[in-house]
């Protein structure tokens, strides 16, 4: 079934003509977003990092999907898909899959990504066992089509200019997953987790279940409402709202660009201790020279303790408290 219900502007969850639509781009997120969503809560708008990622993908869609057309020997039948999959009646949900491929007849539906270097590896190695969102998403296109899928990912790269980052896609490495021919995720947890929505979102946000998504989400301003016991009119005089927010925010993106680079100096650093023998000169930028160390010298603490039993505490130095602020990745 098709639908009209694709502008990427609105939201994951929104009711029109006494039927509530769900995004299936959005429906493998946090539970408590959704809830959020549910009740007509609006997210945040998207950072300028996010938003140019976002632009990539649709400025190198159209290549990658050529190429994979011409690996696999198809071709392109169509260039966008509407979706909608009624669940039960009231609620659907819809989405736009990137087209169709067509091979000696058969049909076949396709979804093209592109992604950060250290995601593209994991795609590369685990495929859509750890990205669980794309489970959800491409799980719905294939209920609602029943056709096998075609599912490719191409590396995203970026430099950083002066102005912000550049970005662009190597579709040439583009890696294709194998035919997939069954839904990852059954029609009837799709069913349920509807259905789960629909009933928390009733609830007193007391009453919901701690939030799955700590790493980035759009409605960290009611965190410190679910779970807890504190009114929205106490919560804001504590000042957690839209501030925090955007705090938290900053702080994530700039956490992920520092870990990125930092596993990419690492990368490089481990290629050239194998590359190089002697020192190295590179004008205008400076000099490099191997050094080799000695081993770093620990002490044993399981063996001192067995030696020393007790007696191992008056060595011990316990520093002074300090508060950290610490995220974890989402779970689902």
């Amino acid at each position: 079934m098709t639908t009209q219900h694709t502008d990427i502007n609105r939201p994951p969850i929104y009711e029109m003509d006494g039927t509530v639509y769900y995004r299936a781009s959005a429906l493998g997120g946090c539970i408590n977003e959704l809830v959020m969503f549910r009740r007509g809560e609006q997210s945040e708008s998207k950072t300028t990092y996010i938003e140019q990622v976002m632009e990539t993908g649709k400025e190198y869609e159209a290549d990658i999907r050529v190429h994979v057309a011409q690996h696999e020997d198809m071709t392109v039948h169509s260039e966008t898909w509407a979706v909608e999959l009624e669940i039960e009646p009231g609620h659907r949900v819809v989405g736009n899959t990137d087209g169709s491929l067509v091979k000696n007849d058969s049909r076949f539906g396709s979804e093209f990504k592109t992604l950060g270097e250290d995601a593209f590896k994991k795609f590369v190695r685990s495929g859509l066992e750890t990205f669980p969102e794309y489970q959800w998403q491409l799980s719905v296109y294939m209920h609602a089509l029943d056709m096998p899928w075609v599912y490719a990912a191409a590396p995203r790269m970026r430099e950083k200019e002066e102005e912000g980052w550049r970005f662009w896609v190597e579709v040439d490495k583009t890696y294709i997953l194998p035919l997939i021919t069954e839904p990852p995720i059954p029609l009837s947890r799709i069913r349920r987790k509807i259905r789960r929505i629909n009933t928390l979102a009733e609830m007193d946000f007391s009453d919901l279940p701690p939030c799955e998504k700590a790493k980035f989400c759009s409605m960290v301003r009611f965190h410190d409402l679910i779970g807890g016991n504190i009114e929205a009119e106490e919560a804001e005089k504590l000042g957690k709202g839209d501030e925090l927010y955007d705090l938290l925010r900053r702080r994530q993106v700039l956490k992920d660009l520092e870990d990125d680079t930092a596993k990419d100096r690492k990368a490089v650093d481990a290629e050239l201790k194998q590359m190089m023998e002697g020192p190295a000169q590179i004008e205008g930028i400076g000099r490099w020279v191997p050094v080799n160390k000695p081993g770093r010298v620990t002490l044993d603490r399981n063996q001192l303790t067995m030696d020393l039993g007790e007696g191992i505490e008056k060595y011990e130095k316990v520093g002074n408290p300090y508060r950290e602020i610490r995220f974890y990745r989402a779970k689902g």
